[in-house]
């Protein structure tokens, strides 16, 4: 496009650039010649006397700025682009800055031109600026990051008039390398000037509250990352809570999750309670510090006893007497003790006493049901919405009772999971009434089993994530009584396997890919149990559902019309097109809806049943554990299943792009599992199936009207099956030419980080060095980049960085030794590491434990 758009300019008129360099005149593609002279080039930009039109300099200094190697000298003298006046070639310099292939070159005097820009201003000057200009310097600091540029971004975010360009430089500073210590000086001096106090004043030089939301989650990553904490780091965490700004309170609650997160991720025993004692001691609610201290040593540390004793404490100080005194909070005190009594109920499973845990979930029980039987669903929509959350709580809840039965149960007798079964039932029918409750508040309404399954407190978050105690809580363990031992891994992903069938069959077709149970009892019981329809209670709830859905329509259509009604008025003789749009889907929405009902209440078909619930992802999630321990054939069985179960019954039009999701993602693992067993050749069929009905369901959208970022699910999903597709080719089918063919279809749809750093390692594959050390320059190492800058540096040459990115790789990025031999049997025979198999610290790198 640059190159046509200079020659159409030569075209029309212009006079031609004079002569870059001997003989550049006499190359046939004029921008070619400003590429052969870069340096002739930017001088001419910069001579003011050049007679060079206004679009001869601008097309000029797109080509330079787009092809200019990162030379010192150069990137020297292009810093005074910044400076000119005409706004297009100085945004084309600002872009130019943040060039990430320009890494450490000229930062200092990059930033130092940037600064001119964004730097508080008064007076005529702050008029000769344009506000774009800066607000995109602004982002050029924040993209290129240092001490100075975090310097200089703090200050715009401090003493900037307009309140815009304060939170520009605030998400900026947040964003840029290099900026925690501005970040964490500016939380504290909001803390030291006592901005949070009822009445503070706010003055011009104080950052706002909008500023100081954006900042306080990144406060929060640091303090989670921080070795040791004094008490002054932790009082803006502790003062934010109690805010009187409710944006300043939300963001202090995101701050102190994002601490706990990565004190949790950090795999440590025992920080994140140290930092929640603190916290309590600052006056934090115990409650509340309690709580997360119990979840976190569950669910991320894997210490089961921590957890018991923390839930325990939790239990105690919530009970409605305290000190001989009633609590005045009855139902608040009522939804701690569900909390403690849950907590522990889990903790004692994870340490086998069974029998003590099914006490615990009884209490928990309880305790709730003190809680919803104050009926708030019949009081005003606000605590309509409190007694949707209870029901959830108490769905998932039943849940981890299923599970604890299981746990005690005769995994070879299926036909006596009776009680497993009742509990999942009971479940569902709880999540059904919490759906019909919503859809009644806010009209159409769809949900289904992961949105139980997903929650913090959930069984599946707490025992089966391939992090925290699923992966590495078991053999950490010490049973201390003779009620049994602790569950560790293997048995964990053997009971979300049951667990799974268990909920499958209580729902038929809600959890495609899981083998369902024929439990035994009397028909009516079996029948009443595995069939929500031959429920009266859950068939009530599905029918409260189905109603709400309609009038739920019906008033989306009445607001539509007079948001029609009001365009027109506005804007009279023109047709307000997107007003119209929106009401005609909306009229289709209502006649399918309507016909749905009509189907439902003449025929036995279940079709409208499945229109309501959305189709869950457990079966996807046990065979991803599956594949990471080894038993890639059975993924690769439930996979299957998914897929036929979803074809089997139909993809319904409420649900149409999640149900294609989930089969895409199911044939992406099996591809994967196929992969991953050496057999390249079913591995490359399966995911070539999963790509075509990606452009299948692309062009289907396309043709109902879909705009270009309303695909941008399914193109990062047709990316990753194309990078899968590249991965098998290279390290199975050995064809390295389809490797790159496979990889820049993936490329041309995703440029993330993830997608620069294995273009590079691709570059480094074929021989192109300087292009694969330019991306390089770009790319920051993280979780998700270790193993391919491993392999890039190895192709490389770069022995030394190889081999520390894959010692990272294996240290840090595997929830489990059984995942991380398995990447060590992949490194082992990566064709791409080759050049360090002879290397000791190689080999005991991928000698499996």
């Amino acid at each position: 496009m640059l190159l046509l758009s200079l020659s159409l300019a030569l075209a029309s008129g212009l006079s031609t650039p004079a002569p870059l360099s001997q003989g550049s005149v006499a190359t046939a593609d004029p921008s070619q010649a400003v590429r052969s002279d870069a340096a002739a080039a930017l001088a001419r930009i910069l001579d003011p006397s050049d007679a060079a039109g206004a679009l001869q300099r601008r097309e000029l200094t797109r080509i330079v700025v787009e092809s200019l190697d990162p030379e010192t000298s150069l990137v020297l003298e292009a810093t005074a682009l910044v400076a000119d006046p005409d706004p297009v070639i100085q945004g084309l310099a600002i872009g130019f800055m943040a060039r990430p292939d320009l890494g450490d070159l000229a930062r200092p005097e990059r930033v130092r031109a940037l600064s001119t820009l964004v730097s508080p201003r008064s007076g005529a000057d702050a008029r000769v600026i344009p506000e774009e200009a800066r607000s995109d310097a602004i982002a050029a600091l924040g993209r290129i990051g240092d001490r100075f540029a975090a310097e200089v971004l703090a200050a715009v975010a401090v003493k900037e008039p307009d309140a815009a360009l304060r939170v520009r430089a605030a998400t900026a500073l947040v964003e840029a390398p290099g900026g925690d210590t501005e970040i964490v000086r500016l939380v504290r001096s909001l803390v030291d000037g006592g901005l949070f106090a009822e009445g503070a004043s706010r003055g011009s030089a104080a950052p706002d509250a909008d500023v100081l939301a954006v900042l306080l989650p990144r406060y929060g990553q640091w303090l989670g990352d921080a070795n040791e904490l004094s008490t002054l780091d932790l009082m803006p965490l502790v003062v934010g809570l109690k805010a009187p700004e409710e944006i300043v309170r939300a963001a202090a609650g995101d701050a102190f999750q994002e601490a706990l997160d990565r004190l949790a991720a950090s795999e440590v025993r025992g920080r994140a309670a140290e930092l929640l004692q603190r916290l309590t001691d600052l006056g934090i609610s115990r409650d509340v510090t309690l709580y997360q201290s119990a979840r976190i040593a569950l669910s991320a540390e894997g210490d089961a006893g921590a957890a018991l004793r923390a839930a325990q404490a939790l239990t105690e100080a919530s009970g409605l007497q305290l000190g001989g005194e009633l609590r005045l909070d009855a139902y608040e005190s009522q939804l701690w003790v569900f909390r403690g009594r849950y907590l522990a109920g889990l903790a004692e499973l994870a340490l086998g006493h069974v029998e003590d845990a099914e006490r615990s979930f009884e209490l928990a029980a309880s305790a709730l049901d003190a809680a919803l039987s104050e009926r708030r669903d019949l009081l005003a929509e606000s605590e309509r919405l409190v007694h949707v959350d209870l029901l959830h709580q108490r769905a998932v809840l039943e849940i981890a009772r299923a599970l604890a039965f299981l746990v005690r149960s005769d995994a070879a007798d299926p036909a006596s999971l009776g009680p497993a079964l009742e509990r999942a039932r009971t479940a569902h029918e709880r999540h059904l009434e919490a759906q019909a409750v919503y859809a009644e508040i806010r009209g159409d309404v769809m949900t289904g089993w992961d949105a139980l399954l997903g929650s913090d407190m959930s069984v599946y978050q707490i025992f089966f994530g391939r992090r925290g105690f699923a992966s590495g809580g078991g053999p950490r363990l010490q049973a201390d009584g003779s009620k049994g031992g602790p569950l560790d891994r293997a048995r964990i992903v053997e009971l979300q396997g049951r667990l799974g069938r268990v909920l499958a069959s209580v729902s038929p077709g809600e959890l495609p890919g899981f083998a369902l149970l024929e439990p035994a009892g009397p028909p009516e019981v079996v029948e009443r149990l595995t069939d929500p329809l031959a429920d009266p209670a859950r068939r009530r709830y599905l029918d409260r559902i189905r109603a709400a859905r309609l009038s739920g329509i019906d008033d989306a259509i009445d607001a539509a019309r007079q948001l029609m009604t009001r365009a027109q008025e506005r804007a009279f003789g023109i047709i307000p097109e997107p007003e119209i749009q929106a009401l005609e889907n909306l009229q289709r929405r209502r006649f399918a809806a309507r016909q749905a009902a009509e189907e439902a209440n003449r025929s036995t078909d279940r079709q409208w049943m499945r229109d309501l619930r959305i189709p869950g992802s457990a079966a996807l999630w046990h065979a991803q554990d599956l594949k990471e321990e080894g038993r890639g054939t059975e993924a690769r069985v439930i996979a299957t299943r998914l897929e036929a179960d979803l074809t089997d019954d139909g993809i319904s039009d409420w649900w149409f792009v999640i149900g294609h999701e989930r089969i895409v993602r199911a044939q992406l693992l099996a591809g994967s599992a196929f992969t991953d067993e050496g057999r390249g050749e079913e591995a490359e069929r399966v995911l070539l199936r999963a790509v075509e009905r990606i452009e299948d369901i692309e062009r289907d959208l396309a043709g109902r009207g879909a705009t270009f970022d309303d695909l941008s699910s399914f193109r990062a999903l047709r990316s990753t099956a194309l990078v899968s597709l590249a991965v098998n080719a290279n390290v199975r089918l050995l064809d390295k030419d389809k490797a790159l063919g496979y990889y820049e279809r993936a490329y041309e749809l995703r440029k993330d980080e993830f997608m620069r750093v294995l273009m590079a390692c691709y570059r480094a594959r074929s021989g192109a060095e300087a292009e694969a050390r330019s991306l390089l320059r770009s790319i920051r190492p993280g979780p998700g980049t270790w193993y391919n800058l491993a392999c890039t540096h190895a192709l490389l040459g770069d022995t030394s960085r190889a081999l520390d990115y894959l010692e990272t790789e294996l240290m840090q990025n595997h929830a489990s030794v059984e995942s991380a031999n398995r990447q060590r049997e992949w490194a082992a025979n990566d064709p791409d590491l080759a050049s360090l198999r002879n290397e000791a610290r190689f080999q005991r790198l991928v000698r499996v434990l």
